[in-house]
């Protein structure tokens, strides 16, 4: 019986090859689509899994409610992990992961920069990162240790395991020499931070004792893994004590002894993240790698399942229109002694064949697209993932739920026909005035219409970013990165030199830079205030506000004819000022205000400046208060505006000179344009993905409109030789088959409408500057939805109107 079915589907595919070449490209296109989101998705999900613990890996993070703000913060100090060790019993291991910059030389003797991550010797208990060669347990144990990638190795000693060779950093004045105890295997891209440079955390307890007993100081990442079965709810009131027994007592001192605590809970807690929860719902700033977004992975599958839908639909809508071409068969089958359930299994049959061709011809399509779509996203997605048993059965899921849905309505719908019906003088079976067909049509075009809405409104949401006044210029600004001291010695002689250029405009040297990832942050008062506000802190050189062309509202910038201007002497932005309750800038000039030094003491300072408010972090996040310092040693990075016909040779020429003045260390640059639009580079994934899954969605609609637009034309074909016999001009039969389309398109903008308002606004709300709904997409995108419907409704209609009428009625 299964053989017979199978011989009757390839028959019906031949028979009606037109209708099923539209029906097997339209499911391959939806299958296609539909896969290869999951590949990305199956990816997003699976981050930090592969660890042999990973449901009892945590990171610990601090979440604080500071100065009216709450604040989840992954980082935490290098007496946290120890203490959470020795005061909570659940806690099998801990590790602290500390990344920093540093200038590692290689074996050409050049000087590169480098994220070294300082991890404790404990690493590798916590963490599954199979090294090649080296001990685990030991291969972090000692100070000046180091374990390597492969590609690290390669790129420092030309060759992949220098086991006991020296490896140098630069680490402040000194270069350091390293020992090489053990080479990684390959990482997983799955890992929500890469490295290739492990340092021993033994390092940093010889290097920077200082920072080690300090519950204020913080700059790491701890994590800790869980004993079998122990939970966070089972950890956390030894966390609740270890805030009162420590964490309240260095608040208090940093507050000021006048400061009143009535309950430390209410404003910081220590808290335990799953590391599987990382990459997806964390989205921290000082995160340690930027993560992904579970929104992103959300829209994705709405729109692959929206795609999918649509495709089936498409199936549903063209079998159920040639149900008539079939119901002799079905009453044919009956009468001989065919059940409904023998039909149906057979429809499904039929639908389940169509749908494994889709299958073949999707995994062509990703074949050949996945190169392109994997430089897209950052990705290295593989057809093999589906060899995976449970993606495997997601894999077969999609393939046979699609075919069990594009079939099932189908075969329900031609096996209840009447054989005594459609038996009966050769008649065909009729439906009702009002079909499922119809709103098939109406649902699928207004997936389409919301998909072209929200694309819209992505592009101009991106736009905005893009376009927004930032308080600053970023045009024309290069930017060098520097983590070495020989180039924070002779920067004064590298800028003498940049100035002969006469492209050169301006240089100044800073900590950070707006567009920047991470900030650091203090606690700053007035002498007159008992509260203590939270403001961004960033030390800079002379002529930094110049350079960024940053607005001075008053006062005066950093300046070297001051000579107390590195002594406590602060600019601030307008945002301070409402915080410390200061009216003016004017009258901020001069007034006392300053910070704490490691040991919670108060250092008094002076205002000199006010800067108008700037965008100093994205624009999904409101202006905060900011606080610059004199402070050329903190000289992270080196900026200079420039003047410019072809940016590749100034760039060019700024490396020479670079090369010249400090031949071993390494030259990264990038424009400040380039990195800001870096901070949107998920958003404008998103805005590139949702277009081309709409035109795919788009597509997908008009393949279908264009088949169920045949087979009207088929199904009027009589009509319309009547109708030119008797003298009905081309126009008036083209009105007559696109205007019952024209309905349905229509009442699909009245239902794509609400729809999409809702879900939209609800996304802007994400951003704190954001567009203003713009009401007239809503219109464009209904009329560009009616005008593709019309135009491929058109066609087909064109062309049964130009016919000659006397093939349609010389049977009559």
């Amino acid at each position: 019986m299964i053989w017979s079915y199978t011989k009757i589907a390839f028959r019906n595919l031949v028979r009606y090859s037109s209708f099923s070449l539209i029906n097997i490209l339209g499911l391959s296109i939806g299958l296609s689509a539909s896969l290869l989101i999951a590949l990305w998705v199956f990816d997003e999900l699976s981050y930090d899994k592969f660890h042999d613990n990973s449901e009892q890996i945590y990171r610990v993070e601090r979440h604080i409610n500071f100065d009216g703000k709450i604040f989840d913060v992954p980082v935490t100090g290098a007496i946290y992990a120890p203490t959470i060790k020795k005061d909570v019993p659940e806690v099998l291991e801990f590790t602290r992961v500390y990344p920093i910059e540093l200038s590692v030389q290689n074996h050409m003797n050049d000087n590169q920069e480098e994220r070294v991550m300082f991890c404790d010797k404990g690493f590798f208990n916590v963490f599954t990162f199979p090294l090649e060669r080296g001990n685990p347990e030991t291969a972090l144990a000692e100070p000046f240790s180091v374990v390597l990638t492969k590609q690290a190795a390669l790129a420092y000693f030309g060759e992949e395991y220098p086991m006991d060779k020296s490896l140098e950093i630069e680490w402040g004045d000194e270069r350091k020499k390293f020992r090489v105890t053990g080479i990684l295997a390959d990482i997983p891209t799955q890992n929500h931070f890469q490295f290739d440079v492990l340092g021993s955390f033994e390092t940093i307890e010889e290097l920077m004792p200082e920072r080690l007993d300090t519950w204020v100081s913080n700059y790491l990442y701890s994590y800790v893994l869980l004993h079998k079965d122990a939970t966070y709810v089972d950890a956390k009131p030894k966390l609740m004590k270890i805030v009162e027994d420590h964490i309240s007592p260095a608040y208090t001192a940093f507050l000021g002894d006048d400061a009143k605590i009535e309950n430390i809970h209410d404003i910081y807690q220590i808290t335990f993240r799953p590391i599987e929860n990382i990459h997806l719902d964390s989205n921290l700033m000082w995160d340690i790698a930027p993560q992904g977004n579970m929104t992103s992975v959300y829209t994705f599958c709405i729109v692959s399942i929206l795609i999918l839908v649509m495709a089936c639909f498409n199936f549903m809508n063209l079998s159920t229109a040639l149900g008539s071409k079939r119901s002799r068969e079905v009453g044919i089958r009956k009468t001989s002694g065919a059940s409904r359930i023998q039909l149906i299994a057979q429809f499904l049959g039929e639908t389940t064949v169509i749908a494994l061709i889709s299958l073949i011809v999707a995994l062509i399509i990703i074949e050949i697209t996945l190169p392109g779509f994997n430089a897209f996203t950052d990705k290295n997605l593989t057809l093999s993932s589906f060899l995976i048993p449970s993606y495997f059965f997601v894999l077969v899921g999609i393939v046979f739920g699609s075919g069990v849905l594009a079939g099932l309505y189908p075969a329900f719908f031609l096996s209840k026909y009447d054989p005594m019906v459609v038996l009966h003088k050769n008649d065909e079976a009729r439906g009702t005035k009002f079909s499922f067909r119809q709103l098939l049509v109406i649902f699928q075009f207004s997936i389409s219409i919301m998909l072209i809405i929200g694309t819209i409104v992505a592009y101009l949401q991106i736009n905005f970013f893009y376009n927004k006044p930032l308080g600053y210029s970023q045009e024309n600004l290069l930017v060098i990165s520097n983590e070495s001291n020989k180039v924070r010695e002779n920067i004064k002689t590298f800028k003498a030199s940049l100035y002969q250029n006469p492209e050169v405009k301006m240089i100044t040297t800073s900590g950070s830079i707006p567009a920047a990832i991470n900030f650091s942050d203090m606690g700053f008062k007035t002498e007159e205030m008992d509260d203590v506000i939270s403001s961004i802190y960033i030390g800079v050189g002379y002529d930094f506000f110049k350079t960024y062309d940053i607005e001075l509202l008053a006062g005066r910038a950093f300046s070297p004819e001051y000579g107390m201007d590195t002594t406590n002497k602060y600019i601030v932005n307008e945002q301070v000022l409402k915080k410390v309750g200061i009216a003016t800038p004017e009258e901020a000039i001069g007034k006392h205000y300053g910070s704490f030094d490691r040991n919670s003491q108060y250092q008094p300072g002076e205002i000199i400046g006010v800067v108008k408010d700037f965008h100093f972090k994205p624009l999904d996040k409101e202006i905060e208060p900011v606080t610059f310092n004199l402070n050329e040693e903190w000289m992270e990075y080196i900026t200079i505006r420039y003047e410019t016909n072809n940016l590749p040779f100034f760039i060019n020429e700024i490396e020479s000179l670079w090369k010249d003045h400090f031949p071993h260390e390494g030259y990264t640059y990038f424009t400040v344009k380039d990195r800001y639009e870096s901070l949107y580079i998920n958003e404008t994934r998103l805005k590139s993905i949702l277009l081309f899954f709409t035109f795919l969605a788009i597509f997908i609609g008009c393949l279908g409109l264009f088949g169920l637009a045949a087979f009207v034309a088929q199904q009027k074909s009589k009509e319309i030789g009547i109708r030119k016999v008797h003298g009905a001009p081309v126009s008036s039969i083209v009105l007559l088959l696109t205007k019952q389309f024209t309905y349905w398109v229509l009442l699909a903008n009245i239902i794509a409408w609400p729809l999409s308002y809702f879900f939209l606004d609800n996304w802007l709300a994400n951003f704190h500057y954001r567009i203003n709904m713009p009401y007239w997409v809503f219109f464009v995108s209904g009329l560009l939805a009616l005008i593709l419907a019309i135009l491929t409704v058109s066609y087909r209609a064109y062309r049964s109107a130009t016919s000659n009428p006397l093939d349609a009625i010389k049977d009559e």
